[in-house]
Parts: C-alpha cells; structure tokens; sequence
C-alpha cells in the first residue's frame, strides 16, 4: 500500500475510533460542551462534557470535565494500578477494579512540565484567552514530585516533551528556546505573588485540609 494512502487510513481510523469513545461517553449521559479538539493528525483528542455542580468553583477549575486521549504508545512501560472510589475506601470495600494499567507518572510528570512551561510563559493574565486553569500542572507536579526525583529517565523525557511542544503557545514561545523557557518560567512562578494565591485557591477548591502548604519552586 502506498505510504500515502496508508496514512490517510491510519488518519481516518484513528477519526472513527475517537468517535466511538465519545459515543460511548454520550451514551454513558455526558453531554459535549463543544465539538472536540484535534490536532497530529487525529492523533489526539480532547473533550469537554458538561456535569451538574452544586457548589461554585473558582477561577482555577474547569466548569466541565475534560477528556484527552493520545493515540501512540507510551515511551515507558505502563505500571497497573488498582482503582477505587471514595465510597467504597470510606466502607472499606474491595477495589473496584484491582489493576489497570496507566501511563507511568515519571512520563505524566515530563508532559505535565513541559505543558507547564510553555504555557507559564505565554499567559498574559486580563487577555480574553487567559487561562487561570494552567495552575493545575503545578498542583499535579508537587503530587509527583518524589517520583520524578527518583527517576532517572525523567529528564531525557522532559527534552524530548519539551521538543514536541516547541512552538505551542504562539508568538510568546516562537523564538525561544526550551532551556530560556523552563528558566523564565522558574522565574516567574518564584516572583510572582499571583500564582502562590492561585496556587493556594485551587488547593482550597480540591483538599479537605484545614490547612495548605505553600508551593515550593
């Protein structure tokens, strides 16, 4: 088959197979918000589906629940983990599922920082396409923190998440170089007093802590 072809089939495929996964999610009783984000040749995907909420949500969260899905191999070997609801670990239950298998979070951690980096460095707070959400990544880095520190693979992912994300972010991110970008960002987040006070609202929002730490950089 010539490569041409073969890789519009691999393109189409990949079109059908991420609408069977949002047709199960419909018929599961979400509701798209708006027609799905795509992009690498439908090599990945993300959807936003609405959800009732009874309490009021800041800045820091999504009104909605977001789907993404990446349509390539992991580089990692993935790792299974046992899944349970709050629920059923309040009951002291069994798991509901004892092992699936997830993304190693060395690889989520380089992604995540990546992402947080470019997009730490694009943001211009007051502009309509500001997104106050962003301070997530942070959030999920500190989670991961421990796991990475013992990683030794970690930063050849960073590198090589950091190249698949060159240009992302627009006109801010173009002409600088992912070494520039992760030391402005370490800057920025260190001098800052905004991202610490959104860093502290988003905890509030998701912790039943009395207390909250302040993030590190």
């Amino acid at each position: 088959m010539p490569a041409g072809v073969s890789r519009n089939k691999d393109k189409k495929d990949r079109s059908l197979y991420r609408e069977r996964v949002l047709a199960a999610l419909e018929e599961a009783g979400f509701t798209l918000a708006e027609a799905p984000f795509k992009r690498d040749e439908n090599r990945f995907f993300s959807a936003k589906l609405l959800y009732p909420s009874l309490f009021d949500t800041g800045a820091g969260l999504r009104p909605h629940i977001r789907v993404e899905m990446s349509l390539k191999a992991p580089i990692l070997e993935p790792i299974f983990r046992p899944i349970a609801s709050l629920i059923g670990m309040a009951q002291q239950a069994a798991r509901e599922v004892a092992a699936f298998p997830c993304v190693n979070p060395v690889e989520t951690a380089a992604d995540k920082l990546s992402a947080l980096a470019w997009r730490v460095h694009a943001r211009r707070r007051g502009t309509p396409d500001d997104d106050p959400t962003i301070i997530r990544h942070l959030h999920d880095l500190a989670a991961l923190k421990f796991m990475v520190t013992a990683s030794a693979e970690f930063v050849e992912l960073v590198v090589k998440a950091a190249a698949e994300d060159r240009g992302r972010g627009g006109k801010a991110t173009v002409s600088i170089t992912p070494q520039e970008m992760f030391h402005a960002m370490l800057e920025r987040l260190a001098t800052d007093p905004l991202w610490e006070i959104e860093y502290r609202d988003y905890v509030r929002q998701v912790s039943f802590r009395s207390t909250l730490p302040a993030p590190t950089i």
